[in-house]
């Protein structure tokens, strides 16, 4: 039976685009562009999906904020959030809300469909890219910048922040 995924997101050619390629992926794929309509249709049937792909900021409410409300609808459901805005998510607050990945935009589809096949296994993973990424965490878990890795060993690779002069490092975040 094919897992049935709703695919919150204002972006209608977005939502438009990851519907096809999950399809072609074999879910089967229910998209909207409304908050208030998604709530609804999970609030009369709680069942009815196997995970739930929002975006992260959308004109009616945060997709965080709709996670929240659908956990307390279903905690079991797996929750994937997509940002455009790297800079404004937390993962802590993400973790903490029960999201059980955070993707960031522009989309590969072998990192969507990695984070769905995370996302549906049994247990929660931790809160990270699945692709290797260069990423700064400030102190209250902001990630402030990214940006893609050439060589890593160990989850961990010093690299010299580009443009810098001073030598400061960051971790790799896999």
């Amino acid at each position: 039976m094919k897992k049935r995924v709703l695919y919150v997101e204002d972006d209608e050619t977005l939502a438009s685009t990851v519907r096809e390629t999950l399809e072609r992926a074999g879910y089967e794929v229910t998209t909207d562009t409304d908050t208030q309509r998604a709530l609804r249709a999970v609030a009369k049937d709680p069942g009815r999906y196997d995970l739930v792909i929002l975006d992260y900021l959308m004109p009616q409410m945060k997709g965080i904020e709709l996670a929240v409300w659908l956990l307390t609808r279903r905690s079991d459901l797996p929750i994937i959030l997509v940002t455009g805005y790297p800079e404004v998510v937390s993962l802590r607050e993400a973790e903490r809300a029960g999201i059980r990945e955070v993707l960031f935009k522009p989309l590969t589809r072998p990192e969507l469909l990695a984070a769905l096949d995370r996302a549906l296994a049994s247990a929660p993973s931790p809160l990270v890219e699945p692709a290797p990424k260069v990423a700064h965490v400030d102190s209250n878990g902001f990630v402030t910048q990214e940006r893609s890795l050439v060589v890593a060993v160990d989850g961990k690779v010093p690299l010299p922040h580009p443009g810098s002069t001073d030598g400061k490092l960051e971790t790799v975040l896999q």
